[in-house]
């Protein structure tokens, strides 16, 4: 229930380096966190640089729990083919 300071923990630990492979994953996960609260518009936004960064977290993203409540979304289908 702490999703915002969750993002923030995600954004810093963004900024404090660590390879392009973690900056991936903490953009899949804030992005998990949007999905979680039904903002699919976030949700998409924040997966969708973390697939561009590594696509792992495409193949990922298609059985996360965390993004069931915007799986419907048509966006986030796009997005996920």
């Amino acid at each position: 229930g702490q999703y915002d300071a969750a993002i923030q923990a995600y954004l810093d630990a963004e900024r404090s380096g660590g390879g392009a492979w973690w900056v991936a994953w903490c953009d899949y996960g804030i992005a998990s966190i949007y999905g979680r609260r039904g903002d699919s518009v976030n949700a998409v936004q924040y997966l969708r640089r973390a697939i561009a960064r590594d696509s792992a977290c495409k193949i990922e993203a298609r059985t996360e729990p965390d993004f069931n409540p915007v799986r419907a979304d048509p966006s986030f289908q796009a997005l996920l083919r």
